[in-house]
């Protein structure tokens, strides 16, 4: 599932250049062109990954225009890739000051997302979609905010909003799947990753979930026998899982080879995740609720702000819920 969301903001232009006669306009215009010569330069500094110096010119250009909403969000989005979510936040604070827009209250209901300020980043997700209600990415942002802060069915209502919103996106939302798997609507979470499979036929993540949603439905033997076929396999560990998935290997298979190859801590961290992530949805497929919950609790000992650790925290959630209320029944 890997459509990725575009995040940030498109600056569309430059402000206006003021002319004038007096001697006020005329620094007043060099202020301006001096600032736009600065922005420039910092976004070119973003492009060629250094957000450091990005932010010290989109400073330099505030300095020179302090009104200047473009440089604001330049320094924004330099911030965030220094870990400065704070400072970030509070330029775009500031840019929506200057000129709120749907598009503002996005990126900054972004922001507030990768912090885990779910209700902050729901407010600003919904002033975005009433400055801007035909806007299939308000609803598609709030949906994953939703279901990230557990509110699941809402989250089915807002992906089936964007949806209505610009219908042939409809195959893309495997987003909608998940929700859909944990409220309990299997067939309807197949069908969703069925649909995802039209456009993204390669991603085998997204294959193991419609077997899971199928298992659900039709038992666990069809749902294997009717897995997509994948050739070549990509993105490692999902070659491994495939074939555990499909009958063809073992979980200590997965486990034995899952960071083959991988590249630095982070690429280690990753594979480990998504390892332990799949093994724990083939144990809850196979009704090994204890052993589900211990690569459950492995993955999210792997904190990311990826969409599928949300996952992996909610079904272990539930997991221990049930266990909670069995040992309540038996007691």
């Amino acid at each position: 599932m890997r459509i990725a969301l575009g995040t940030g903001l498109c600056i569309a232009g430059l402000a206006s250049v003021f002319a004038g006669s007096s001697n006020g306009s005329a620094s007043a215009w060099n202020d301006e062109k001096a600032a736009q010569q600065l922005l420039m330069q910092a976004e070119q500094a973003l492009q060629q990954r250094k957000p450091r110096e990005a932010a010290e010119l989109a400073t330099k250009a505030i300095e020179q225009k302090a009104d200047y909403l473009e440089a604001y969000v330049v320094r924004a989005r330099a911030r965030r890739q220094l870990g400065q979510m704070a400072e970030a936040i509070e330029d775009l604070t500031r840019a929506i000051e200057l000129r709120p827009t749907g598009a503002l209250y996005l990126t900054r209901g972004d922001f507030h997302s990768a912090l885990d300020r779910h209700a902050e980043a729901i407010a600003d997700f919904d002033r975005a979609i009433e400055m801007e209600p035909k806007s299939m990415t308000g609803y598609r942002y709030r949906g994953r905010e939703r279901f990230k802060a557990g509110e699941v069915e809402k989250s089915i209502a807002d992906f089936d909003r964007a949806i209505a919103v610009e219908p042939e996106h409809e195959n893309e939302f495997w987003e909608r799947g998940l929700s859909r798997y944990y409220v309990g609507q299997f067939a309807q979470a197949q069908k969703s990753f069925e649909d995802y499979h039209k456009v993204g036929p390669d991603d085998i993540e997204n294959g193991l979930w419609r077997m899971l949603s199928q298992a659900e439905v039709e038992g666990l033997s069809a749902a294997q026998k009717a897995l997509f076929k994948y050739e070549p396999k990509q993105r490692p560990p999902f070659p491994l899982l495939y074939d555990l998935y499909a009958g063809k290997s073992k979980p200590e298979d997965v486990l034995e080879h899952a960071t083959d190859g991988a590249i630095g801590e982070a690429g280690l961290r990753t594979r480990l995740f998504y390892a332990h992530l799949y093994l724990g949805m083939w144990f809850v497929a196979n009704h090994d609720r204890e052993t589900a919950i211990a690569h459950l609790e492995k993955a999210v000992a792997l904190r990311s702000t990826d969409y599928m650790w949300y996952v992996a925290r909610h079904q272990l959630r539930l997991l221990k819920r049930e266990d909670r209320s069995k040992r309540g029944n038996d007691e």
